[in-house]
């Protein structure tokens, strides 16, 4: 799994936060212990020939867009549409895990302290 984030959050762990990435693809995907062992695009790929339905539901719970999705299963061929989509997958599981963990540790801009 190739991360796309390089400059994270002020007291984010990179090792921390790519552990978080890989539960959050894991629980939006619901990846058995087999389908963890294989890389995103592969399980993409599968997903696309074999069962789209469950592809298409792992892309809602990762509320990743209808339109980004659809644009990527616009591109030439099969490989090009799965590695965009991995990267899609990977860029908005970046963005929930920062969010969860800029939020419980209170470095939320604009907070008010009570």
């Amino acid at each position: 799994m190739k991360f796309q984030r390089e400059n994270l959050p002020e007291g984010i762990d990179k090792i921390e936060f790519e552990r978080a990435v890989k539960a959050q693809i894991t629980k939006d995907f619901q990846l058995d212990d087999s389908e963890q062992k294989q890389s995103i695009e592969v399980w993409i790929n599968m997903m696309l020939i074999n069962n789209p339905d469950r592809l298409r539901a792992a892309f809602y719970r990762l509320d990743l867009g209808e339109v980004r999705v659809v644009e990527a299963l616009g591109l030439d061929n099969i490989e090009d549409s799965t590695v965009k989509l991995a990267e899609l997958s990977i860029q908005r599981a970046e963005m929930k895990v920062i969010t969860r963990l800029t939020f419980s540790s209170g470095n939320t801009p604009n907070r008010k302290k009570i």
